[in-house]
């Protein structure tokens, strides 16, 4: 029953601050999905914001037998957005982030509300930055006293395994032209493994991977490696791919950090399953 009651103050939670939101929302019957991400407009079921990774089934219904013998509790039932004059926003999906932040989607733009100024900041300053080198949702609003910021949504489609070619490869292009304009423009910032393991949040779980890191040659450790600033979380929710004009935009995430070149690429290639050497040939 932990388990239940875990959920349903979390849900509890979400439901309070949604109807703090109600503003930013379009009129409608709205559901959860399982894990209590997001929150969605039932007439958006087939968006594909809603990707595989979230069940949209109705997952209160498993406790509500044992809560209520077959009648169901408030937070149980779907939400309803009523109409209202003066609305802030179109939203039909709200997408509750781990760092707090909150992304609600219209059929044209993406309000983000940033759970503090620091994330704040950081948005504008990595979307200053990355707009550069790759192609991101266009930033087209932002008001620094409510830290909220307004994108241009990217109208993607679900990706295919016919797609995968196309959408690798435009990822290693992108990556390979910011590591050659990086290496003319300026001087990476250089690390050894020592350092790593004096600074890292992760050298916490250093004990776990002892046996791998017995077999490393001692001398890597003080080998000076390039890092700069990279994604950090490439994976398919991130990366939107649009027809037909093949375009393929990235989000950025809160993850974006100092990291060794080959980081994000690893991570991608981790979540597709595939290999670059196709696209090395």
């Amino acid at each position: 029953m932990d388990k239940l009651n875990q959920y349903v103050q979390e849900k509890k939670a979400k439901i309070k601050k949604v109807r703090q939101l109600e503003r930013y929302l379009a009129c409608g019957t709205y559901e959860f999905d399982k894990e209590l991400r997001v929150l969605f407009n039932k007439k958006e079921s087939n968006s594909p914001i809603l990707d595989s990774s979230f069940d949209i089934h109705d997952f209160d219904q498993k406790w509500s037998l044992p809560l209520t013998k077959g009648k169901l509790k408030s937070w149980q039932k779907p939400l309803k957005i009523k109409k209202e004059k003066h609305k802030l926003f179109q939203g039909n999906i709200i997408w509750f982030c781990s760092n707090g932040d909150i992304k609600i989607f219209s059929k044209t733009e993406t309000l983000i509300i940033c759970n503090n100024k620091e994330n704040y900041l950081n948005k504008i300053e990595n979307y200053t930055y990355f707009s550069r080198f790759f192609k991101l949702p266009e930033l087209v609003y932002q008001d620094d006293n409510k830290y909220q910021l307004i994108e241009k949504y990217i109208n993607f489609q679900r990706q295919s395994h016919q797609d995968n070619p196309f959408i690798l490869k435009s990822i290693y292009d992108d990556y390979t032209n910011y590591f050659s304009t990086i290496n003319r423009e300026s001087q990476p910032a250089y690390y050894t493994l020592n350092d790593l393991l004096k600074t890292s949040s992760n050298a916490i779980h250093v004990e776990r991977f002892k046996h791998i890191v017995n077999n490393i040659d001692t001398q890597l450790f003080e080998a000076e490696f390039p890092f700069i600033k990279l994604h950090g979380d490439l994976w398919t929710a991130n990366i939107l791919y649009k027809c037909p004009h093949r375009d393929v935009h990235f989000c950025l995430s809160k993850h974006v950090h100092f990291r060794s070149k080959c980081t994000s690429l690893f991570m991608c290639m981790n979540n597709y399953n595939l290999t670059w050497r196709p696209l090395l040939a």
